[in-house]
């Protein structure tokens, strides 16, 4: 590993990898690749490295860039044309992407990639894409996607992708002011993200999804122009939002055409606590589409000049409950309004006109009010009610009820002398005689929990909703200013806990942040060396830090832990949980380095004689075959002795634990001679030491007169007599 590099000025040309990377600080500029089969720039585990102001041509097998591991990447300024995947991180965080031109890409523009691993801190800024498959790609199978901005970048021309995010935890996403025409999936992102954020983008040329957030919490989607739905647009959506919590979905212009047959502009699915405002909606097939969901509202929005089919709709509400409707326009649809299987829902305020067919469709649904709302379709309102119930057409006085377009009393007071009949036993005791021209004044809360009550007080009156709205209908345009008041949540701070209103006689909407008041959450560790990582993770948050302590900033509420793993070390409070309730905590995490096992095994000594094992100066004795020692990891002198008359020879005389057991083998030799003795000593039993020695001499004796035995004489040469 190197580091100070500057690889500026070259030209490659056909080469398998151009430049690969193994550093710490790089800098790559002004260099020129082409028919680049692999890579033009590859690099593993490298920090702080700039690549700018490069091209590459024609090497459409290869990435201009390719790194794993890696941090603190930035990629600016390039010419990338005709590549295989032109930017791709795996494994990285830390990456900056902006200001590329980036042309005909086979797969990817920008690809970021992990598994089971997390991706952090992301810029992707600025880019000019074309022609590819996928424009801007982060995939995180198993893992978590953390603090991304896609921002103002242009891309055209794709095959699938405009901006796709696939992630199973994620948080802090922000995707805006970017330009997406002419993509199947202009902007697709799912699984579990929080705190998300898709504001002004522009939109057009789709024939699928335009903007699509599965498992989102949190969400903002405001201030985005769709256009340029495709002819025969079944399955083409606007905006598509399922299986989310919370949010809100704001002032986007969501343009289809005459001919966009089974488009829909916005679709909501299997989701709570959000809330529908100042959106506009023109020719699709279905206006607004919320089907079952909850605890939400929908108000101040546009749906007109849908096409004149037979299945076209202005609102279309399917097994929903706990939801209100207000200050809505629909106009020009076959059905204005159309509900089934709802539940506890109420529509005030709206304007429905000019339908081509039915204005009312209710089907199977109960529990419904409506009052203050415009029925307009001259002296034609048609409706068809089935298997519904429990309909309240008027509040008590001086509320009242709705005007209708075609109904024919009077009323000194604004309210009719006679009911007017909806549908069937369905009655509107209190119709207004003229068009209600009411406004609202509507706070919009987010962060706090669906479900949790809070409440707004303007001038004298106080309204209180377990939903994400709190409405004000003041009487007339007053042209008063009147003070406001946010009662307090306790465990929260709101953005704006007070301020002032005009009212003036038009609709206002006041959004109001809750954010949970923290507190410190500390673990301080021992045992480490100064300067080793460590890491603790909380919940789905994770912190490292070289020093002796790691800080978390967390509302009230239980908690989870995990110690992360430090190589060579444990602690024995790797898991745990706490609690905060108002107040900080702290934690001690104490670490200690593992010991491993070094194996010394002997041969060659008899069975019960002791040895001895020596490591630095630590001594460990057995009469067993065996002597285990428990080290930290380190270099060690060994030596080993044995019984007198033994000598020993080791495998090794040193040893490194490198976090895992090590084997030495010694063998044992016996350095004593012994006599051996045959049978013929049995001849000489029971004699003495002399007699024994006297008859060796004897023998000798004979031996040497008799030419006998190891005695016997050789002449000097060959034909010498014996």
């Amino acid at each position: 590993v190197s580091s100070g590099y500057v690889i500026s000025n070259n030209d490659f040309v056909n080469t398998l990898t151009s430049i690969y990377l193994f550093v710490f600080n790089a800098i790559i500029t002004g260099n020129h690749f082409t028919n680049v089969k692999s890579y033009a720039i590859e690099a593993d585990y490298t920090v702080n490295i700039a690549v700018s102001g490069n091209t590459i041509t024609n090497s459409s097998t290869a990435d201009f860039v390719y790194a794993e591991y890696s941090s603190d990447i930035k990629i600016q300024g390039n010419s990338i044309s005709n590549t295989s995947t032109a930017i791709e991180f795996d494994y990285s965080s830390g990456i900056t992407v902006s200001d590329n031109s980036i042309m005909k890409s086979q797969y990817d523009a920008v690809y970021l990639y992990s598994y089971d691993g997390s991706i952090d801190n992301v810029n992707v800024t600025g880019n000019a894409i074309k022609a590819g498959e996928y424009g801007i790609e982060i995939y995180v199978d198993g893992g978590t996607a953390s603090n991304i901005n896609i921002s103002q970048n242009k891309l055209v021309d794709l095959t699938s992708y405009g901006i796709y995010i696939k992630t199973y935890s994620g948080k802090n996403y922000t995707l805006d002011n970017n330009t997406i025409l002419n993509s199947s999936y202009p902007i697709y992102i799912f699984y579990v993200v929080q705190n998300i954020r898709i504001d002004g983008n522009r939109i057009s040329n789709l024939s699928d999804y335009a903007i699509y957030l599965e498992y989102g919490s949190a969400a903002s989607i405001s201030g985005n122009e769709i256009s340029g739905f495709h002819g025969n647009a079944y399955d083409q959506y606007g905006i598509i939002v399922e299986y989310s919590a919370g949010g809100i979905i704001s002032n986007n212009i969501i343009a289809g055409n005459s001919t966009a047959y089974g488009a829909e502009g916005i679709y909501v699915y299997l989701s709570s606590g959000f809330s529908l405002f100042g959106n506009t909606v023109s020719n699709v097939t279905y206006g607004i589409d919320v089907e079952y969901s909850g605890n939400f509202s929908v108000f101040g929005n546009t749906v007109m000049n849908n096409p004149a089919e037979d299945s076209t709709y202005g609102i279309y509400s399917y097994s929903n409950s706990l939801y209100s409707y207000y200050g809505n326009t629909v106009s020009g649809s076959n059905y204005s309004l159309y509900s089934e299987s709802d539940f506890a829902g109420v529509f005030y305020g709206n304007t429905f006109s000019n339908a081509h067919n039915y204005m009312l469709y209710l089907y199977d649904s109960s529990s419904l009010t409506f009052y203050h709302n415009n029925f307009l379709n001259g002296s034609r309102i048609k409706t068809y009610f089935y298997g519904t119930s429990n309909l309240v057409w008027n509040l008590s006085l001086p509320v009242g009820g709705n005007y209708w377009s075609n109904y024919s009393g009077t009323g000194s007071d604004g309210i009719g002398s006679t009911p007017y009949k909806v549908n069937g036993t369905s009655v509107d005791y209190l119709p207004l005689t003229s068009r209600w021209e009411g406004y609202m004044i509507t706070f919009v809360e987010t962060g706090l929990p669906i479900g949790t009550a809070w409440s707004v007080t303007l001038g004298s009156s106080t309204v209180s909703s377990e939903t994400q709205t709190v409405a004000f209908n003041p009487d007339a345009a007053q042209h008063i200013t009147q003070v406001y008041t946010v009662a307090r949540i306790s465990g929260y701070v709101v953005s704006k806990s007070n301020g002032q209103i005009t009212l003036n006689g038009t609709d206002q909407v006041i959004t109001l942040a809750f954010t949970p008041v923290t507190y410190n959450m500390t673990f301080t560790e021992t045992g480490l060396p100064s300067g080793v990582t460590w890491s603790v993770t909380v919940g789905s948050q994770k912190l490292s830090s070289s020093s002796s302590s790691i800080n978390f900033l967390l509302s009230n509420g239980t908690y989870n832990y995990t110690i992360g793993t430090v190589t060579g070390y444990h602690t024995n409070t790797a898991t745990g949980s706490f609690q905060i309730n108002a107040a900080g905590k702290s934690i001690d995490v104490s670490f200690a380095q593992n010991k491993y096992t070094l194996l010394v095994t002997e041969t060659g000594l008899p069975a019960g004689d002791t040895w001895t094992v020596n490591v630095n100066g630590s001594t460990s004795t057995s009469t067993g075959n065996s002597i285990e020692v428990y080290l930290v990891s380190g270099t060690y002198n060994i030596s080993i002795t044995g019984p007198a008359g033994y000598n020993v020879t080791m495998s090794s005389h040193s040893v490194t634990i490198d976090n895992s057991n090590a084997t030495i083998s010694a063998v044992f030799k016996n350095t004593t001679v012994t006599a051996k003795t045959s049978n013929s000593g049995a001849l000489y039993e029971g004699l003495g030491a002399g007699a024994v020695i006297g008859a060796v001499v004897g023998i000798l004796g004979t031996m040497m007169l008799s030419g006998t035995g190891i005695f016997r004489k050789f002449g000097k040469g060959k034909g010498g007599t014996q």
